[in-house]
């Protein structure tokens, strides 16, 4: 989705927190259709003490339960963020993440969950300055790209994306 100055991902999975981003000429944040909120890279920042492209390595080493992705036997996703943040402790965990055998399982699980994928492509809404999205059109770009079930409730959608009435 694209509004002035901004792009929006639409999901409630979580691995796609690696591709939010800030710079100083567009930012991409992703609303959550579980928790009905806008989660920024600030707030992963704040939350995880990381930056958001780090997501993939935290997925590769503790796993993805959703995806099947297994990740490191043993290390979960709360001990990989400690350790890219340089305060896991010395210990069986630690050791196993950088063992071989973690490292092979690390890279095994890191190409499953990072992004995008081969072949991914983006449904892109462009705008120019002047443009509105109108509700019936987003409703309609919804349903052309087979992604209805987005939308059942508009109202959400409407003050998520300011759109206006009508086309």
């Amino acid at each position: 989705m694209r509004l002035p100055g901004e792009y929006m991902i639409v999901s409630g999975d979580e691995d796609l927190y690696q591709l939010l981003l800030d710079t100083r000429f567009y930012s991409i944040s992703i609303y959550d259709i579980k928790k009905e909120k806008i989660f920024t890279a600030t707030d992963f920042k704040e939350k995880y003490g990381l930056d958001p492209i780090q997501w993939a390595k935290v997925k590769g080493m503790g796993g993805c339960t959703s995806d099947k992705v297994s990740g490191i036997p043993g290390v979960g996703p709360e001990s990989a963020i400690k350790y890219l943040n340089g305060v896991l402790k010395d210990g069986k965990i630690k050791k196993k993440i950088e063992s071989p055998e973690g490292q092979k399982s690390f890279r095994d699980s890191f190409y499953l969950v990072s992004l995008p994928f081969p072949g991914d492509r983006p449904i892109k809404i462009e705008l120019t300055e002047d443009e509105k999205l109108c509700s019936l059109d987003f409703r309609d770009a919804f349903q052309k790209y087979g992604c209805g079930s987005f939308i059942k409730d508009l109202e959400s959608w409407k003050k998520c994306f300011r759109l206006i009435p009508g086309r």
